[in-house]
Formats: C-alpha cells, structure tokens, sequence
C-alpha cells in the first residue's frame, strides 16, 4: 500500500462498496467513498478486528477507475 493512494473499501461481508464518511454500503461503483490511506488503514482495522478477520479489503482506486 502506498501512502499517497486513494482507496475504496470492499466489503465482503456485505457484497458492496463503503460509502464516503463510513455511512452504509453501496452496489454502485460510483456511489462508494475514496478514503486516503491513513482513514483506510483505519477502518479495515476496526472492521477486521485488527487481522484477526477479513470482513473488508482495501481496493486502490486506480485498480478500478481509468
């Protein structure tokens, strides 16, 4: 991961994308949160129980959008 990166969170548990400011889920691409990487390394600790699950991944956004 690189510290200047803009992410989207997928969730697994929920088949759908984070929206922006960590309020609910989205199917649409479009609709999803960019989180910088220090707030996604955030939430993917909280919501993974620090490594202990895997919940929710971290997608780069340049993964995904051209």
């Amino acid at each position: 991961m690189m510290p200047d990166t803009v992410y989207l969170i997928w969730s697994i548990e929920h088949s759908a994308w984070w929206r922006a400011d960590r309020r609910g889920y989205t199917r649409h691409l479009d609709e999803a949160g960019r989180y910088p990487h220090a707030d996604a390394l955030d939430i993917l600790d909280d919501a993974n129980g620090q490594g202990r699950l895997c919940h929710e991944c971290l997608i780069p956004v340049f993964c995904v959008e051209p």
